[in-house]
């Protein structure tokens, strides 16, 4: 082969590769600054919904760990919001495998501007009474990371609990990653 004619190729080949887009599940929550991602099971995540008929999307819940930004779990539509269903909220919570001391929860959606509260406990209590609350209240933008205060204690289970929603009163989280 001349020189010529490999040069070419080696810069169609290098062309091409700078074009090249990645599919999905690739890491598609930003980096956490200092912290390691909690790595969490395939059957991690779970809906919750105990003030209502106990379900809110439970088939969609792996879509909120699945590494995909095009897949989401989302809220019911709550026509008049929470008030209208005599609900404080309802929420999604991921199961770290054993107790930790997380410092920080990721969230990715594409519903900003509902608010939520993280909770934490080491078995899955009836009421949101029986958690313990580890945030505070936070605004959800498209990209949120929500500081935890464990106050050294560790625990298995970690609930973002949507407490109001947004335009359109249907909430999603596309992502949902745990850091400690």
């Amino acid at each position: 082969m001349s020189g010529a004619r490999f040069w070419l190729i080696a810069g169609g080949i290098a062309y091409l590769a700078t074009r090249t887009e990645k599919g999905p599940g690739n890491a598609v929550i930003p980096h956490a600054g200092g912290l390691s991602a909690v790595r969490l099971g395939s059957g991690a995540a779970s809906d919750y919904d105990p003030e209502g008929d106990d379900k809110e999307s439970p088939d969609q819940t792996q879509f909120a760990i699945d590494g995909n930004n095009t897949t989401s779990w989302d809220t019911e539509i709550y026509r008049d919001g929470f008030a209208g269903v005599h609900k404080d909220g309802v929420g999604l919570y991921l199961n770290a495998g054993s107790p930790i001391s997380a410092r920080r929860i990721v969230l990715v959606t594409a519903t900003p501007g509902y608010e939520a509260v993280v909770y934490a406990a080491n078995t899955i209590p009836d009421s949101i009474k029986g958690w313990t609350k580890v945030s505070t209240r936070t605004k959800i933008k498209e990209t949120t990371r929500i500081p935890l205060d464990t106050a050294g204690r560790r625990f298995r289970y970690y609930l973002v609990w949507i407490v109001s929603l947004p335009p359109g009163n249907r909430a999603d989280i596309r992502e949902l990653s745990l850091r400690r």
